[in-house]
């Protein structure tokens, strides 16, 4: 920038005469980098800020933003002694007066370049705005703007003045320029540091020149979207779908079913079957040790303790054991035959053992068409937001303003 400061011993060298001194091009005792920096992006988020609070410009809420500060410093000329003093703080609100030697020649030369992105969506109405006084406490003594408003009015307004990209702002793809600045400093001891956005001419009496030839490239953009990556999976047939619809309904039937056979088993008149069943079972067991094997209850009526009991076993006490035993299973056997819940009984006892293997054949079955499909699909990954640095929109139009600075805004074919 225009005024500097370095260390004693910079100074004492120039004092001394030790030739043209490279340039700062911010101070960090003067003025830091980042109070620069601070104040274009204050005032350039409330431009844009202002600006999309506008009913018929909502769209830039969604767009993206970047801006490039070049800093540059050159250096040459014969300096004559205090020709060219400047006042270089060093903290605390102290100051000292230093001049340049005498008969001090050559050149000298910096060039700082720094990028940043702004994102639109972090501009908040409620943030504080900036002032040209104060830059938005960026620096006590920094004053002056760029012009970033001004120029989005003008450029927002021409734009909107048609019709076809009022009515379609999507069609409206980035709008840019570039802001060319110098920052020039009183002589006091307390420097009020301008941002002058136009070309000056500094210290016209005295032979010796600094060239600045900062500038801001600013670009303003819609978003870009990169197109997600295809994706290749295996789907079910119909005709697999079908198939386990069809496994899913009879498993549910199944399901059904079985619910309502161990309803009927956990009722009253259930539990009043099965205890007459049970001692049956129990009776049963008791004529096998007798040696008169039931294969099917039927047989009860026709037995008799001599075609029940071996004749090893044809005792007295066996004999009649049996025989009581018969005659306790046949009548038990009628009343479980005779009950008017026998058969539920019996039909939900069977299902309550059956159903539970044919579910389990069900879901396997489904299962394994499940695991083996057949059909192949083809899809795309939603689109995502790609990031400011890598927006098309915003690349090809900051090369735009720096291939027309550099071409002295020749035309550029392809542009």
């Amino acid at each position: 920038m225009l005024w500097k400061s370095g260390s004693l011993a910079a100074m004492a060298c120039l004092i001394a005469g030790c030739g043209t001194q490279l340039p700062e091009l911010v101070s960090a005792q003067v003025l830091p980098m980042e109070a620069l920096v601070a104040a274009i992006h204050c005032e350039l988020a409330g431009a844009v800020r202002k600006q999309a609070g506008k009913p018929d410009r909502q769209f830039l809420k969604d767009w993206q933003g970047a801006y490039t500060i070049t800093l540059r410093g050159n250096e040459t000329g014969t300096l004559a002694a205090d020709a060219n003093k400047f006042p270089a703080s060093f903290g605390s609100g102290s100051s000292v007066a230093v001049a340049a030697g005498a008969d001090i020649k050559g050149s000298a030369n910096r060039t700082a370049i720094l990028k940043f992105n702004l994102n639109f969506a972090d501009i908040r109405p409620t943030d504080a705005l900036c002032s040209e006084g104060s830059s938005n406490g960026s620096h006590p003594f920094l004053r002056g703007r760029m012009g970033f408003r001004e120029w989005l009015d003008t450029a927002l307004d021409a734009s909107l003045s048609d019709p076809t990209i009022r009515n379609h702002p999507d069609k409206l793809t980035s709008i840019a320029h570039t802001f060319q600045f110098v920052v020039i400093s009183n002589a006091g001891l307390n420097p009020v540091f301008t941002i002058v956005p136009r070309p000056i001419v500094l210290n016209p009496s005295v032979s010796v020149s600094r060239e600045e030839d900062n500038s801001v490239d600013v670009v303003l953009a819609k978003p870009a979207k990169s197109a997600g990556p295809t994706v290749v999976v295996k789907i079910l047939t119909p005709r697999q779908l079908a198939q386990i619809d069809e496994a899913q309904r009879q498993r549910d039937e199944a399901k059904l079913k079985l619910e309502k056979a161990t309803s009927f088993l956990m009722s009253a008149d259930g539990r009043r079957v099965a205890a007459l069943d049970s001692l049956i079972e129990t009776k049963q067991a008791e004529l096998t040790e007798l040696g008169g094997a039931i294969r099917d209850r039927r047989e009860v009526y026709s037995m008799t303790p001599d075609n029940t009991v071996p004749d090893n076993r044809k005792t007295p006490q066996a004999i009649d054991r049996a025989a009581s035993v018969i005659t306790s299973l046949q009548q038990l056997t009628g009343q479980l035959t005779q009950d008017r819940d026998y058969r539920i009984y019996e039909a939900s006892k069977r299902d309550a053992s059956e159903i539970p293997g044919t579910l389990a054949l069900q879901q396997a079955r489904i299962d394994r068409i499940k695991a083996d499909p057949q059909g192949i699909r083809t899809t795309r990954a939603s689109r995502r937001v790609i990031a400011a640095e890598d927006n098309p929109n915003i690349v090809n139009t900051s090369l735009q303003l720096t291939l027309e600075r550099v071409l002295g805004n020749a035309r550029v074919p392809g542009f």
